[in-house]
């Protein structure tokens, strides 16, 4: 005598391909904040390892064949990001043959305010493409670092009572102490904040090749459609449009 083989209902089918479904997704979500997790890890260690290098590298050095910049908060410089630097070391390319980037495409300006944050090295991993300045700091691999990298603040340093991105310059032409203003100042002799009321003339650090004696983003925000930014064509830190306006970029690794 045959036994009937029980076939399963509609309704079982897709009780099944719910639970499968439902299983998958949290696969994904553990897998994905494990790599995020790994990669945070490395990051930070990087980031150690930078600072020791400045610790007894201060200045220019070269570091496995590139040129770096340790700065006196002992945090390491990359030169100015250029398509000459090859896909292996530049894993993002500028938004223009200019080589030069956006803060934030379009329609996302108030992301950074969203988090609370106002600095863009802060933004989600999946949300971190929307912002190519700090996206191309993020992706670089550069002095044998391939994480860590990020866009320079412009905010007052952490060490500092104050940090906030109103507090972005002391006037015009001077940011005594902010990180990105600090390189030029620690570069350029004509650079000082003794007369911010003036320009401070033009200022190409020598360690970069790529240099140039024009405006570079930093991740600060000043508003929720602007971003601080520094020009080393003269010293004055204003804020720039996110999405419409085009400027160079330089990353670091430090603490």
């Amino acid at each position: 005598m045959s036994k009937k083989l029980k076939s399963f209902t509609l309704i079982e089918l897709l009780v099944v391909i719910a639970l499968i479904t439902t299983l998958s997704s949290i696969v994904i979500v553990i897998v994905s904040r494990t790599r995020t997790a790994t990669d945070d890890m490395k990051a930070r260690n990087n980031r150690s390892q930078a600072a020791k290098y400045c610790s007894i590298n201060p200045g220019v050095s070269t570091l496995f064949g590139d040129s770096v910049y340790c700065d006196s908060d002992l945090n390491m410089w990359s030169v100015t990001l250029n398509t000459a630097l090859g896909e292996d070391k530049l894993k993002l390319p500028p938004n223009s043959g200019a080589d030069t980037y956006y803060w934030s495409y379009p329609n996302n300006e108030d992301i950074v305010t969203l988090y609370s944050t106002n600095d863009c090295n802060e933004v989600p991993i999946e949300d971190m493409s929307k912002f190519p300045a700090c996206n191309a700091c993020r992706t670089l691999n550069y002095a044998g670092f391939s994480e860590g990298w990020r866009l320079p603040t412009q905010a007052i340093p952490v060490r500092s009572s104050t940090n906030c991105t109103s507090c972005a310059r002391d006037a015009v032409y001077c940011a005594e102490g902010r990180q990105l203003w600090n390189l030029g100042a620690e570069n350029c002799s004509n650079w000082g904040a003794t007369a911010c009321s003036a320009s401070q003339g033009s200022c190409l650090p020598s360690y970069d090749p790529y240099a140039v004696s024009g405006v570079y983003w930093s991740s600060t925000q000043y508003v929720a459609t602007l971003a601080w930014r520094v020009s080393f064509g003269g010293g004055s830190v204003f804020g720039n449009s996110k999405s419409t306006s085009l400027l160079r970029v330089r990353c670091f690794l430090g603490q």
